[in-house]
């Protein structure tokens, strides 16, 4: 009987650490908004917020950037900043590109970023990141040279 008693104290703590190692370290700071939908908006604390913000910066520069890195320097990359649906069809022209005719000329759309991120999922592993773009431009890039050849204006 004592070792029965012993077995369930130790799965229950077992189950506990497993469920408590997938949870995120700050998931009992969110905060409850709007709390009169149907469907609870949750918003997570500042630095977590920030953070989010931080990657996905992060993403759009590397992308702007990664027309003149190798393919293999490409792919390699990719999975660390890049996840989804997104990945997948980043992966899916840096095939084309491999098996197509390379073009001579590469685009780089550049703009000025106001980041709003909310609608926190309840486990807080996703959110809402919306991007408001302005003083938007493409720039057309010799493939050869990275010399341009052209900047378009597409505003805000």
């Amino acid at each position: 009987m004592p070792w029965a008693l012993a077995t369930v104290v130790a799965l229950v703590v077992v189950v506990m650490a497993a469920n408590n190692a997938r949870r995120l370290p700050w998931i009992n700071k969110m905060r409850r908004l709007r709390s009169g939908n149907l469907r609870a908006d949750w918003m997570a604390p500042d630095h977590v917020v920030q953070k989010v913000e931080k990657h996905y910066l992060t993403a759009v520069e590397w992308l702007q950037d990664s027309p003149i890195l190798s393919w293999a320097q490409q792919w390699r990359v990719a999975p660390d900043l890049l996840a989804g649906p997104y990945l997948r069809r980043f992966q899916h022209l840096l095939l084309r590109q491999r098996s197509d005719r390379p073009s001579p000329v590469y685009g780089v759309l550049r703009a000025d970023h106001a980041l709003e991120v909310r609608g926190f999922s309840e486990d807080g592993r996703r959110c809402w990141l919306i991007d408001h773009q302005f003083d938007r431009r493409m720039a057309t890039y010799d493939v050869r040279t990275h010399e341009r050849i052209v900047t378009q204006d597409l505003g805000d």
